[in-house]
């Protein structure tokens, strides 16, 4: 009997992944409780993305985009697409949540996080999900995104938690719904790459950007460090490392070297009150 059971752990294990070891996703839509399946699901990988999102789909390639799962579904008059982007990573997920966010969204607490567009739009991320639904016969209003989505994510695989590097950046201050992810070019600078940012206020009507540029094997602390010194000025300090440099409608923005990452302050005034804000938050992690 143990023996038997093993084995039929192992081939239900098996079932649920593709031919290319991925996660294979489609039966989620037939297995969405009080929504039909109109379509046969589509599966796109980075060489074929374009087919499914011409015109857009550099976007997620960019935040590590690794599959698709495209379908639609339906509840009595309303039908929507139903997009499942296995972006590989959770900070990957968020990156592309948060950056196709609207403004104007109802934040909903479903995966690790959700957004209702109404009458059009709703999306969450899940783990190294994102998901995007979109109505396209009726108006999906939040409490019909908040059903599907809330059925969706019961069924991904991963948890809800938000990616671990959100600890980096303090909670103090900080501005609800503030945090952003940014591959490339943040405040407009080439340099400034892989960043974790927030926007935190620090009274009377100050607001200040802070961010870390997140570490890899490919881009170790110092390696980084030295490029950016090439460009920016250094700060003569004996608390530590610093650069700044002057960026056009943000004023001075101010580096500071750690192990865990460079931190950086935009919008704090002058270069003082940067050096300050950084060596106080730091001393705080």
């Amino acid at each position: 009997m143990m023996r038997r059971a093993t084995v039929i752990v192992f081939v239900s294990s098996f079932c649920l992944l593709g031919a290319d070891g991925q996660d294979d996703l489609s039966g989620i839509y037939q297995k969405t409780k009080d929504w039909k399946s109109e379509v046969a699901v589509e599966v796109f990988g980075p060489k074929t993305l374009w087919n499914a999102i011409n015109g857009g789909a550099e976007v997620y390639l960019a935040y590590g985009f690794e599959r698709l799962h495209m379908g639609e579904l339906s509840q009595g008059d309303l039908r929507v697409s139903m997009n499942i982007f296995d972006m590989g990573a959770g900070l990957n997920a968020f990156g592309i949540y948060r950056k196709e966010k609207p403004r104007k969204g109802v934040t909903l607490a479903i995966g690790a996080q959700a957004s209702s567009a109404p009458p059009f739009r709703c999306t969450f991320y899940k783990d190294r999900f994102y998901v995007k639904i979109g109505a396209m016969g009726g108006e999906l209003s939040t409490e019909k995104c908040r059903e599907l989505a809330s059925a969706t994510a019961a069924l991904l695989p991963g948890d809800n938690q938000a990616p671990g590097v959100f600890a980096l950046l303090p909670k103090k201050d900080r501005i609800a719904g503030s945090v952003g992810y940014t591959l490339e070019s943040w405040l407009g600078l080439s340099e400034l790459a892989h960043c974790l940012h927030a926007e935190y206020n620090l009274g009377q009507d100050q607001a200040v950007s802070v961010f870390v540029m997140l570490p890899a094997s490919s881009r170790p602390v110092e390696k980084t460090w030295q490029k950016l010194a090439s460009k920016w000025t250094p700060i003569k300090s004996d608390k530590g490392a610093f650069l700044s440099r002057s960026v056009p409608y943000r004023g001075d923005v101010v580096l500071a070297k750690t192990k865990r990452g460079i931190f950086g302050v935009a919008g704090a005034g002058k270069i003082e009150q940067s050096m300050a804000l950084l060596l106080g938050m730091i001393a705080s992690k």
